[in-house]
C-alpha cells in the first residue's frame, strides 16, 4: 500500500517511511541538537587544541571528543563531517533506532577556531624553569652530544627556556621537574639532585631542582 508523508507529501514508492512519516521527516522530529557554532581553542604556538583542562594535539580523534559535548538528545551513535582544517562548515549524523530500523539525522554546524596561547609556551615566553640539567664531561665535545641528547629527549615533552654552554659544561633549563626525572631515568643517566627554594605558592613550598649528569 502506498503511503503519504503528512508532514512533506513525499511517497513510499520513492523515500523509506519510518511508521507514517518519511525518513527525512521522522528524523526531522527527533530530539537531537548540535550548538549552531563550536569553537576550538588552539595554542598560535605549539598548534595544541584545548582539550578541558589538558592541552592535546590538533587531531581528527581530539576534535571528534570535544565535539562530542556539544551535541545534545537521544540517540545511538554520532560521527562529525568537518574540514581537514578544522574549521569551517560541519555536520553531526546521528544514528537512531526508529522500531526495528534505523534512521540518520543530519545537523549542520559551524566549526571555528579561537587562537590563544597555551599554558607551557606561555611559561616558556616569560622565562619559566622548574629544573637545571647541568651535563659535565671529560671533554667539550662529549659534553655537547651528551646535552643535545638529553635536549632533544625533553622537548619531546616540555619546553626548553634556556640551553647555555660555559667554561663547566652546559646547562639545560627544561619547563617540568618531573619530565627531566623520567627522561634521565629513560635515557639510563644517574644525576646528583640538589634543590634551591624558589618561593611560596597556597601556602607550599616551591623548589627548583638541579641535576648534574657526569659522562
Amino acid at each position: 500500500m502506498l503511503k503519504l508523508c503528512p508532514r512533506c507529501g513525499a511517497k513510499s514508492d520513492r523515500k523509506k517511511f519510518i511508521g507514517l512519516f518519511c525518513e527525512d521527516c521522522y528524523a526531522g522530529r527527533l530530539n537531537v541538537e548540535v550548538e549552531r557554532v563550536v569553537t576550538l581553542e588552539v595554542c598560535k604556538r605549539c598548534g595544541k587544541l584545548r582539550a578541558g583542562r589538558e592541552w592535546a594535539q590538533l587531531t581528527h580523534a581530539n576534535i571528534e571528543r570535544l565535539l562530542k559535548h556539544a551535541v545534545r538528545g537521544t540517540y545511538d551513535n554520532v560521527r562529525f563531517v568537518f574540514p581537514e582544517s578544522g574549521a569551517g562548515d560541519a555536520q553531526a549524523v546521528f544514528l537512531i533506532t526508529a522500531g526495528d530500523d534505523f534512521v540518520e539525522s543530519v545537523k549542520q554546524f559551524r566549526l571555528v577556531k579561537h587562537f590563544t596561547i597555551c599554558e607551557s609556551d606561555s611559561r616558556a615566553s616569560s622565562g619559566y624553569f622548574e629544573a637545571v640539567v647541568q651535563v659535565r664531561c671529560p671533554d667539550i665535545e662529549k659534553t655537547r652530544r651528551l646535552a643535545e641528547k638529553v635536549k632533544s629527549a625533553l622537548e619531546r615533552r616540555t619546553f626548553i627556556t634556556r640551553f647555555e654552554e660555559g667554561k663547566h659544561g652546559i646547562d639545560i633549563y627544561a619547563g617540568s621537574n618531573k619530565v627531566v626525572m623520567e627522561t634521565l631515568e629513560k635515557l639510563g643517566l644517574k644525576a646528583e639532585k640538589s634543590a634551591t627554594l624558589h618561593g611560596v605558592k597556597d601556602g607550599q613550598r616551591i623548589y627548583r631542582n638541579t641535576y648534574c649528569v657526569r659522562g
